[in-house]
């Protein structure tokens, strides 16, 4: 059964797992606890820091585990505009009450959602559009950015149809003003080089599961000086954002996982972009112009290929080869049958982004894997299209 569908999740590396255990048995302490078992899990987390922050090329700033990618985008967005209303002095002035946001139009939903949250809260909040490849244009930014401009988020590459976004030539517009600049690099993480220093933002969000770690464990970068609030309250870990107990073997598996794809990105680049393009030859071969490819190829992720089928249902499509382990477009999205909003921000009409497919491949991912894939899809999707013109 093929799975094709890398984007959703990944299976967690043997090594990873490996790396893992002794945290989840004999070296099981608590990180806060000031004797050796708990000094030893102190150590495991700073060290995954250091493995964390050197994959991102990070030259400074912080580490801060979170539960998942969602939970990073949040800190990021309401870590940077509600210190402004939770803060005990009674003379805040105005401007400390309000702010700017500015999001794309094709953000995660983590991102999105919270986006609408600071709305609801009195915040503003701008989206930008997208061009029909998915890429948001740096200069719609610039000129949406006012005197009250505190953030701007833009995902580093969509999770659906792959599109990378030019974030270095965003942050150029963004650093002389002073504005922050916040990515959610989930899907970038192992498949393309992910530098910090290079794209220039100042708040990175990255989620264990995309990369052959457990799910269940997130981070966010942040660039030294940045100010944050915390958005969870306790006992004051993870530097007084992130209270609770630390998850040491996840945090030690992610470090593992992160340097693995890290040191072999390039590799995997080349060889996930081949079997992306077998794929899509594979596709277009049996199915001429009922097949459309979205995305733009030249700034698309090398493991994703989104395509859509003219008038067929990307459910009914999927429920015909059960074979074929892939996506109607985000796994937060399964299930609902209308058009993905990505699509729709992307200008394409019903007839075509109701059959959208997003299948998205692996380390683990064979030639015969995607050689069937193409087979069995083509042969359900002829199936349909003679059912529907009978």
């Amino acid at each position: 059964m093929p799975y094709l569908d890398y984007n959703a999740t990944t299976p967690v590396d043997p090594e990873v797992l490996e790396a893992m255990l002794p945290w989840l048995g004999p070296r099981f302490g608590n990180p806060s606890s000031d004797y050796p078992l708990g000094r030893s899990a102190r150590q495991a987390l700073d060290e995954s820091r250091d493995r964390i922050l050197r994959c991102l090329g990070a030259r400074s700033g912080r580490i801060i585990f979170t539960g998942c990618g969602t939970e990073a985008n949040n800190l990021a967005l309401l870590g940077t505009f509600l210190p402004r209303l939770s803060l005990p002095d009674a003379k805040l002035s105005e401007s400390d009450r309000g702010g700017h946001l500015i999001i794309g139009a094709i953000e995660h939903s983590a991102t999105a959602r919270c986006a609408a949250h600071l709305a609801s809260l009195g915040f503003s909040v701008t989206e930008i559009g997208v061009d029909g490849h998915g890429l948001v244009d740096p200069d719609a930014i610039e000129r949406a950015i006012r005197p009250d401009t505190r953030l701007v988020s833009i995902m580093h590459a969509n999770n659906e149809v792959g599109s990378i976004q030019p974030l270095s030539d965003i942050a150029k517009r963004l650093k002389s003003k002073g504005i922050l600049f916040h990515t959610d690099a989930a899907q970038t993480l192992g498949k393309i080089p992910v530098d910090v220093e290079t794209l220039g933002v100042d708040l990175l969000s990255l989620t264990g599961h995309k990369f052959y770690a457990p799910k269940g464990i997130g981070a966010l970068w942040v660039r030294e000086g940045v100010v944050l609030s915390p958005i969870l309250w306790g006992g004051g870990q993870e530097q007084g954002l992130r209270s609770g107990t630390e998850n040491v073997a996840f945090a030690v598996g992610m470090a593992t996982a992160l340097q693995k794809v890290h040191l072999r990105v390039a590799v995997s680049q080349t060889h996930l972009k081949s079997l992306r393009e077998r794929l899509w030859e594979g596709l277009v071969a049996r199915l001429g112009e009922r097949v459309r490819r979205t995305g733009d190829p030249a700034r698309t992720l090398p493991n994703t290929l989104h395509v859509c089928l003219r008038n067929l249902k990307g459910h009914d499509i999927l429920h015909g080869i059960p074979e074929v382990q892939a996506s109607t477009g985000s796994a937060c999205h399964a299930g609902i049958d209308r058009p993905s909003s990505v699509l729709v921000a992307m200008g394409y009409p019903k007839e075509w982004s109701l059959g959208a497919i997003r299948m998205s491949l692996g380390w683990a991912t064979t030639a015969e894997e995607v050689d069937d894939a193409a087979q069995r899809m083509a042969e359900t999707v002829l199936k349909l299209a003679a059912a529907r013109s009978v």
